[in-house]
C-alpha cells in the first residue's frame, strides 16, 4: 500500500493512523515460502514540529523447518519500528541517518518497507525450540526422540594406528 506523504509534509493533516495487513506469500527465503499469512501492521504517521514521524508495529509468523532436526517449526515475531521520514537527506540536519527515511515524492511504500523490515528481524537459525538436539551425524536420527545408540567419539581412520601406542 502506498500513503500519500504530502498531506502531511504541508500541514494539512497532523495524523494518519495505519491498520494494513501485508501478503508476504510470495516472499521467498531459502528455498521455502515462510509467510502464508498477512501481517499485521499498526501505527501512525503523525507530525511534530514539523516532523513526520512513523511508528510500526509488525507481528509476522514464519513457518517453516527447524534448522538442526528438520520438524516444523511456527515462530511468531513481532517487533516495533519508529522513523523520522525526509523527503531528502539535504533537508536533514541530523547526523543520525539511521533513524531517518527517505521518502521520494513524498510516498510511503508500505509493503516494501515491511518486507524489507521482517527480512532484518529474522533470526539467523530457525529451531523447534532453543535446546535442540539436532540429527545424529552418523545414522540421522532425530536426537529430540531419544538417544540412538551410536558412538560420540569416533576416532579418525587415518589416526587409528596413533591409537593403538596409547593403549
Amino acid at each position: 500500500m502506498i500513503f500519500d506523504l504530502k498531506p502531511l509534509f504541508s500541514g494539512e493533516k497532523k495524523r494518519v493512523d495505519i491498520d494494513e495487513r501485508v501478503d508476504m506469500r510470495d516472499l521467498e527465503w531459502e528455498g521455502i515460502f515462510p509467510f502464508q499469512q498477512p501481517v499485521p501492521v499498526t501505527g501512525s504517521l503523525s507530525v511534530r514540529a514539523e516532523v513526520v514521524t512513523l511508528e510500526l508495529s509488525c507481528e509476522a509468523t514464519y513457518e517453516g523447518t527447524c534448522d538442526r532436526c528438520g520438524a516444523p517449526v511456527r515462530q511468531p515475531q513481532s517487533f516495533t519500528l519508529e522513523r523520522m521520514l525526509v523527503a531528502s537527506l539535504d533537508n536533514a540536519a541530523s547526523e543520525d541517518n539511521e533513524a531517518l527515511l527517505v521518502v521520494e515524492d513524498k510516498q510511503l511504500d508500505l509493503d516494501a518497507l515491511v518486507r524489507s523490515e521482517v527480512i532484518l528481524h529474522m533470526p539467523m537459525k530457525h529451531l523447534c525450540k532453543p535446546d535442540c538436539k539436532g540429527l545424529c551425524p552418523k545414522c540421522g536420527r532425530n536426537r529430540n526422540e531419544g538417544d540412538c545408540g551410536c558412538r560420540e567419539k569416533e576416532i579418525d581412520p587415518r589416526l587409528a594406528a596413533l591409537q593403538d601406542l596409547l593403549h
